[in-house]
């Protein structure tokens, strides 16, 4: 249940770090969960529907009306007045209203009041821990980040200096020695960035 809240927050990281000369802001990042998160607007939801049913709860069941004959021919040419003679049958009004229970009102109403409340303080205690989660992934995120790019230098120096040696090696002033130990230095470097790039798929995947 937790991996499926942290999707949609690992979603949000994998959008701000997707390209690395742009990096949203950690207050962006909780911003978008507090608005866009599916948890926090299913408790958004829930939390509404409740408010709605405790101002409701004290609504009246609306009156009913009708309208019917009241001892009335199935002959309808008797229903009509000949001469002195009245016609038969009548027509007959009902009305009705139900009043409601005033204990039994504020009880529903209080009911759905606190329900609304154990929601809010649900949807809080969720918040804060995507939140915290989303922290923990940025800073750990941000970090990987740098070090790719402190790799990224180290590997243009390690080029450069291999180009050296070789250089130097054909003209006699170096030794094949310092040609190795400078590519063994690369090939180290982008294992470390091969590691450090997995790392960071694994995060946005999840």
């Amino acid at each position: 249940m937790l991996k499926n809240k942290l999707l949609p927050t690992l979603f949000v990281l994998t959008v701000a770090f997707s390209s690395r000369s742009q990096t949203l802001k950690l207050d962006a990042v909780i911003d978008s969960i507090k608005t866009s998160h599916p948890v926090v607007k299913m408790y958004d939801n829930e939390i509404r529907s409740m408010d709605e049913a405790a101002k409701g709860a004290r609504s009246w069941m609306p009156p009913q009306v009708g309208i019917g004959q009241f001892m009335t021919p199935y002959d309808i040419r008797l229903w009509h007045r000949e001469g002195d003679i009245p016609g038969m049958g009548s027509v007959m009004v009902s009305g009705e209203q139900m009043f409601p229970n005033r204990k039994k009102l504020d009880a529903d109403e209080h009911y759905m009041k606190a329900m609304s409340s154990v929601e809010k303080e649900k949807k809080n205690a969720t918040l804060n821990e995507l939140i915290n989660d989303a922290k923990q992934f940025y800073y750990e995120w941000i970090i990987l980040e740098k070090k790719l790019v402190i790799l990224a230098e180290n590997e243009k120096i390690l080029d450069f200096m291999i180009k050296n040696a070789e250089i130097r090696y054909k003209n006699g002033l170096e030794k094949i020695s310092a040609y190795y130990k400078a590519k063994a230095a690369l090939g180290d470097v982008k294992n470390m960035q091969l590691m450090f790039e997995n790392d960071i798929r694994e995060k946005e995947s999840g």
